[in-house]
């Protein structure tokens, strides 16, 4: 084989264009597998962060609604009964934002999570002693208000690939005026 033929042989090949797609397709395919697998776990984010959410919102709810004798240790000062006793006002918002029943009877909102510690019942006062709000509060100096926070640890299928880890923390937390029965 001759030098001229070489050369002949290189421009020729210099100059085609077949196979550059698969190179161009092989040099995108990692950017497209991120997208790809960053959209699943972000809706898979979005969905359980509103389910968590909603589920904060009606024990909050559900529990400013209940009897004061039995949520407040304390009425006076809104201290909030930390009792985990069965059927007591604070045990069943726990269990009512894990399942959304009072009694575990539902299954869990979210299959991990699972853990009733991870979700707190408080209380504080607000003050009213201007007669600012009337009506229901005419009269009171203080009003309670009832605060449901949970913290939820979501698990990603592909947190390494996110480079997130294997799981993300969230809070949600809902505070509803005390009103009673």
């Amino acid at each position: 084989m001759t030098t001229e033929q070489i050369m002949s042989g290189l421009r020729r090949a210099w100059r085609s264009r077949s196979g550059i797609a698969s190179v161009e397709f092989v040099l995108i395919l990692p950017l497209l597998a991120l997208m790809l697998f960053g959209t699943i776990d972000i809706g898979r984010l979005l969905f359980d962060y509103h389910a968590v959410s909603k589920s904060v919102r009606d024990a909050a709810r559900y529990v400013a609604r209940s009897d004061a004798g039995a949520l407040f240790s304390d009425v006076a000062s809104c201290t909030v009964n930390p009792t985990t006793a069965a059927g007591s006002p604070t045990q069943n918002a726990r269990n009512m934002t894990l399942t959304g029943t009072v009694d575990l009877s539902g299954g869990y909102i979210l299959n991990y999570w699972t853990d009733t510690s991870t979700v707190t019942v408080t209380g504080a006062c607000f003050d009213n002693s201007a007669g600012t709000y009337q009506g229901f509060y005419s009269g009171m100096d203080d009003i309670p208000i009832v605060t449901v926070a949970a913290t939820a640890s979501f698990p990603f299928l592909n947190g390494w690939f996110l480079g997130q880890g294997n799981s993300l923390s969230f809070t949600i937390s809902h505070e509803e005026v005390f009103i009673g029965e």
